[in-house]
């Protein structure tokens, strides 16, 4: 378990005179200089020295001064969104009409992992820190007391340990203070010799400081270096002089890298004018420095580092007026050349701060000039570097003939198509720009292509090229099918007396109509029922390539080329704050391609948006943080926030498949999504039904549902509303949905029984098809009305016998009732339908250690079909039965039995404490949701870090053994830690922290988005597990389906 991002009153020394910042976040009117954001917005007061720290949710957090005079002011504080452009209104933190000091660089800014804020300034003679946790602003603390401090810099660790530095001109010495687990440190004196301007750094086990310092003899200033432990009251080193020279080398600004390397700049004078240098340690001592400037007059460079690169700034020219804020980026083991950052003339004093993904990097700098400025600030988007990727095609006139010599301008090497009309280029990730095709006598449709950023390979990159000056758009140019087959049509738009033509090499495509044609019409085909694996076809329409992808036989919860996300959303939250979707993609094949759709309502849908192109193998995995985010800065010309949807994923063939988890989230609560394949058991079509169980409303809890057809086709759905009578609750009602539509919705308020007129605890929804050829895949959803947490309830089938339909023989692989990690106790209600109406059902229970109870009856049901049991606390109830063994304090596994298999159950559990919960549904002794040693499964996006903590749990429901391994494995798909193996006995459960486990606990070590790979290695038993992650601030769980491998 991390460590949590707790908060104390004793920590902060809050007082009744605290600042309620985020209580009033209205946004003010910004001024934008080009793509330059105007700050501070003060036209009558000097606005000076800034500085900018960005926090885990991309929040960018800026400080600076306004002079009301030559040497008084006060410090002012703003918040602004990930692009930088919304803004807070900006807070007066001091309040004294005395920050100043004569270097004019008055304060300094960091954020912890939990997003507190730790701002330090010069206020008088004395040092003060303030610091914002959960919104509020506490009191100021006084760090130090002295005459003429000066430039005071804060480094704080993931959990929280501040360390703080400053230099006075009155003694012309640095000094540090430190708190260290809440205890603040004496004041220490760092220098031996007259220093100014220090900077400091916290790593993962070092704190590191620099500075100025004085070579009396040659009258020149060196960069000095110190460093300690993070423990409390550790001793600093002795300063060293790390590279000697005969120039001055000044403004000095450190940071580490996640291996615990310091990284050091500065401003080297070179006569009148000077460079920027750059040194690493390396073994014993720091490596020789490196110029990342030209030789110019130059001032005050700062320094951010993020996921090992490091992001570098520096004002350029005169004092006052400066010509613009150079730059230079450090990604792998190389600086990538200094530019100049857009609309920065007139700059003083410069700060640089990056997201922890380390693809956003904020410049803000002031416009003082001894007479009234302002701050501004600009952003640049970085993406993954490095990678290369192409971009191919083919160029092809109407009838779909390759056509040879044409000039792909504004691809990098301008190639030109060959006979077959086909072209490729390299590029590298990150690149954007236009190609535009030309070749004399003819008209390209379209014509250009434009990139911006890529990430991945961009294939099918078609032209048709007419001589008679016809243009040609083709759409869709993406189709897919369930595995029995279906009719599709593609639409040609094109002038009057245009001809085309369409044609398919592929023998289970066939084209119904439209196989050529003359201005606008239709292409008409049909797919057949495909009883193989996955497949990949193409028609080849007016010379755009048209690509069609259809399901095959797909065994429940195996990675697919297809995956349904089918709820993905980037809204604002009804209880408050903002609801962001993360995803994770992992590779299970290795060189995988992933485009997406997002549909979000009547049949509209972005896309196909590439995402990833994995050039890495087996395993491998890309996390993307707010994904509605990530393809809104793809796709600019569409609004992504305040929308809801559903996403498909698709690789580039069959042969390629991946999973996809999401996590869904707003501060500290949140749930995960797995996505589905659109196989029978996850949807609804024809005589299919789904249920989606377990659905609240009440003053507690309320319940949402969404629905999404992954077809062309149209259908309409009937939703039932039952309750533990088996009764239906309110009217049912129908829904239509066309291709590819989504729908989101209370069932309750449809049904007309909403809350508060009606309350409803334990319900549950059937969804029918009624007419139409489409199907539905869908989600249920609960939140806490109190705290807003949500919670997933998968859907599944209502009857049948597949592989998540009712059974009379189903595990819950979780089970609590215990004490909480920071208070409280977890308890799991149970709610228990009975399908087939006249089941009993019995429990055992077992929670490790060869410990196995039962049988013991919990329910019969002397009623008919459709009713329902609820016990608020599962393990408690079997205590009243079982009486001689203590259930408190124990998590187990639980096994429902009915007594015989004409009675069939479905169970799905909530595990809660106070307002926080998750679902967890019971499942079926299957294929898709088990492991053995022909099968193995994944536990996606376990973390282990400071914001949350992950475990999982496994059980054995056979009488017979089974030795599994286990593998924590990385983004790249490298094994991390130690790969260990665990064996389970007859009905054995364990549970566990898996980084613990492979020798990587938090915090000396911190991860995110790691794979648990599960394979058994001996034995004839087999394994259901579960994984659940725990949000360190609130508690808050959420539930991690075991995915097929």
């Amino acid at each position: 378990m991390g460590k949590r991002c707790q908060q104390k009153k004793g920590l902060f020394d809050l007082n009744k005179k605290r600042l309620f910042v985020f209580a009033c976040l209205m946004f003010f009117s910004f001024t934008v200089v080009g793509a330059a954001v105007n700050v501070s917005n003060s036209p009558t007061t000097s606005s000076v020295s800034p500085r900018v720290a960005v926090d885990s949710l991309g929040y960018v957090h800026v400080i600076w001064v306004e002079l009301s005079s030559s040497s008084t002011g006060d410090l002012y504080y703003s918040r602004g969104n990930r692009d930088a452009t919304q803004w807070t209104v900006p807070i007066n933190l001091s309040q004294s009409n005395k920050v100043y000091c004569p270097s004019l660089m008055m304060a300094g800014i960091d954020v912890d992992a939990c997003n507190r804020v730790y701002v330090v300034y010069v206020d008088g003679n004395q040092v003060k820190l303030r610091i914002l946790a959960d919104g509020v602003w506490g009191s100021a603390i006084v760090l130090d007391d002295r005459q003429g401090v000066d430039a005071p810099r804060v480094a704080v660790s993931p959990e929280g340990d501040i360390f703080a530095v400053w230099w006075a001109m009155s003694t012309y010495r640095v000094y540090s203070r430190a708190r260290v687990g809440g205890t603040w440190e004496s004041v220490r004196e760092l220098s031996e010799r007259q220093s100014k301007f220090p900077d400091i750094a916290v790593g993962k086990n070092i704190v590191a400081a620099t500075w100025a310092d004085k070579n009396v003899q040659a009258d020149t200033y060196q960069t000095a270096y110190v460093e300690r432990s993070r423990n409390y009251n550790a001793s600093w080193s002795s300063p060293q002089w790390i590279l000697p020279s005969s120039y001055s080398q000044k403004h000095q600004a450190i940071e580490f890298d996640s291996r615990d390397v310091p990284h050091l700049i500065w401003s080297t004078e070179i006569g009148g004018e000077r460079i920027i240098e750059y040194t690493y340690r390396s073994g014993g001592g720091f490596v020789a420095p490196v110029g990342l400037s030209p030789q110019v007059l130059l001032h005050y460079p700062n320094l951010a580092e993020a996921k090992d690169s490091l992001f570098a700034c520096w004002q350029v020219g005169i004092y006052g007026n400066g010509s613009s804020i150079d730059y230079n980026v450090r990604r792998g083991s190389s600086w990538e050349g200094y530019q100049s950052v857009p609309n920065s003339q007139g700059c003083t004093y410069s700060d640089v701060g990056v997201n922890p993904q380390a693809d956003r990097v904020y410049f803000v700098w002031d416009t003082y000039a001894g007479s009234p400025g302002d701050i501004f600030i600009h952003c640049i988007t970085y993406q993954p570097s490095g990678q290369p990727l192409y971009i191919q095609g083919h160029v092809r006139t109407p009838d779909g003939q390759g056509l040879a010599g044409v000039l792909l301008q504004g691809l990098p090497s301008a190639p030109q198509t060959s006979s077959t009309g086909a072209y490729s280029d390299l590029v590298y990730s990150g690149w954007s720009g236009t190609v535009i095709p030309s070749k004399s006598g003819y008209v390209f449709s379209p014509s250009s292509r434009t990139y911006s950023h890529l990430l991945a390979n961009q294939l099918n990159q078609d032209f048709t090229a007419s001589s008679s000056g016809c243009t040609y758009n083709v759409s869709p140019l993406i189709f897919l099918f369930p595995k029995d087959g279906g009719q599709g049509t593609v639409n040609v738009t094109a002038s009057a007396g245009c001809s085309w033509s369409a044609k398919t090499d592929f023998s289970w495509i066939s084209l119904s109509s439209g196989s050529s044609g003359s201005g606008s019409g239709t292409v008409q085909f049909s797919v057949s029922q495909n009883s193989g694996s996955n497949r990949t076809g193409s028609l080849i329409v007016a010379g755009q390539t048209v690509a069609i992808h259809q399901a095959g036989q797909i065994n429940f919860n195996l990675a697919s080329p297809y995956i349904i996300l089918p709820e993905c959303l980037w809204a604002a939250a009804s209880g408050g704050g903002t609801w962001v979707t993360d995803v994770q993609i992992v590779d299970l094949t290795g060189g995988s391609q992933v485009s997406v759709y997002f549909n979000y309502g009547y049949g509209l849908r972005r896309g196909p948006i590439t995402v990833w192109n994995n050039s890495g193998g087996e395993l491998s995995s890309f996390k993307f943080n707010n994904f509605l985010s990530f393809l809104n800065s793809i796709d600019t010309e569409f609004q992504y926030y305040g929308r809801a949807g559903a996403v498909e994923f698709i690789t580039q063939d069959a042969d390629h498949r991946i999973q996809v988890m999401a996590r869904i989230y707003n501060g500290n609560c949140s749930k995960t999504v797995p996505g589905l394949i659109p196989c029978d058991e996850n949807t609804a079509a024809g005589s299919r039904r789904l249920i989606i169980p377990y659905l609240v409303n009440n003053a507690s809890y309320r319940s949402s549902c969404g629905f999404f057809n992954p077809t062309n086709l149209s259908l309409s759905a009937e939703f039932r509303l039952y309750g533990e009578n088996g009764q239906q609750l309110g009217s049912s009602f129908t829904r239509s949905f066309v291709g590819y539509d989504f729908q989101a919705f209370n069932p309750f308020s449809a049904a007309g029984i909403a809350y508060p007129s009606a309350s409803h605890d334990q319900a549950y929804l059937i969804v029918q098809v009624v007419s139409g050829s489409g199907m539905l895949v869908g989600f249920g959803s609960t939140v806490n009305n109190n705290s807003n947490d949500p919670a997933s309830h998968l859907a599944v089938q209502y009857q049948g016998d597949l592989e998540n339909s009712p059974s009379n023989y189903l595990i819950l692989p979780e089970c609590t009732w215990s004490q909480a990690y920071s208070g409280g106790t977890w308890s799991t209600s149970v709610q228990i339908i009975d399908i087939s109406g006249g089941s009993s059902v019995s429990a055992y229970f077992s929670c490790g250690d060869g410990t196995r109870r039962g049988p013991f009856v919990v329910w019969n049901n002397s009623g008919g079909a459709g009713r329902s049991f609820q016990v608020s606390n599962f393990l408690q109830y079997l205590g009243s039965l079982d009486s001689s063994f203590n259930y408190y304090g124990r998590v187990g596994a639980v096994e429902f039995v009915t007594q015989d298999a004409s009675h069939r159950i479905l169970v799905t559990a909530r595990t809660f404490n106070g307002n926080y919960s998750k679902t967890l549904p019971g499942l079926r002794l299957s294929d898709g949701n088990s492991a053995d040693l022909s099968r193995r499964l994944i536990i996606p996006d376990m973390i282990s870090q400071s914001s949350y903590r992950s475990s999982c749990g496994f059980f054995n429901p056979t009488s017979n053994p089974i030795t599994v391994e286990f593998r924590l494995i990385n983004n790249s798909g490298n094994i991390i830690g130690s790969v260990f193996t665990k064996s389970f006995s007859a009905y054995d459960f364990k549970a566990f922290n898996p980084f613990k486990e492979a020798g990587i606990p938090y915090p000396a070590y911190s991860y995110d988005g790691v794979i648990l790979l599960v394979r058994p290695v001996s034995g004839s038993g087999k394994v259901i597990c579960f994984g659940a992650s725990a949000n360190n601030t609130s508690n808050d769980p959420a539930a991690h389906i075991a995915l097929r491998y």
